[in-house]
């Protein structure tokens, strides 16, 4: 015995699409992007507002750091010539330190201490550096 199955129906159906829920869906992300992009845009602007004024800064800091690193140079110089004075190595360590080079304020400290190890500025900026 043969089954049997139901037909479907000829008349051909479909769903319609609710039509102002997709266009309340695009305009929705059409706004969203335009946000985005004017907030992107407004911060942007404001970066490059203030590019002239950060380079300004880089430079004055550039400028110090040569300064100093002059000044080390010079205080070197004077280390060289006239051996074992505590206050020249002192001051080398002491600029080494501002320019974050630990490892050469250590030594030039350790030496400052060797000469005069009852130099408390000495034994201060020696604590600071082995934190």
């Amino acid at each position: 015995m043969k089954k049997i199955l139901p037909e479907f129906p000829r008349i051909p159906r479909f769903i319609t699409e609710d039509v102002v829920s997709i266009r309340t869906l695009y305009i929705c992300k059409v706004l969203l992007i335009c946000c985005v992009s004017a907030l992107l845009m407004l911060q942007i602007v404001r970066e490059a507002l203030a590019l002239p004024k950060n380079l300004a800064q880089a430079n004055l800091v550039q400028n110090d750091r040569q300064k100093v690193a002059n000044e080390i140079t010079h205080w070197k110089q004077i280390a060289d010539k006239y051996i074992g004075y505590r206050d020249v190595y002192y001051r080398i360590a002491f600029l080494e330190y501002n320019q974050g080079n630990i490892a050469e304020a250590k030594k030039y400290v350790q030496k400052a201490l060797e000469i005069d190890p009852n130099f408390d500025a000495g034994r201060v900026l020696g604590d600071k550096i082995s934190r």
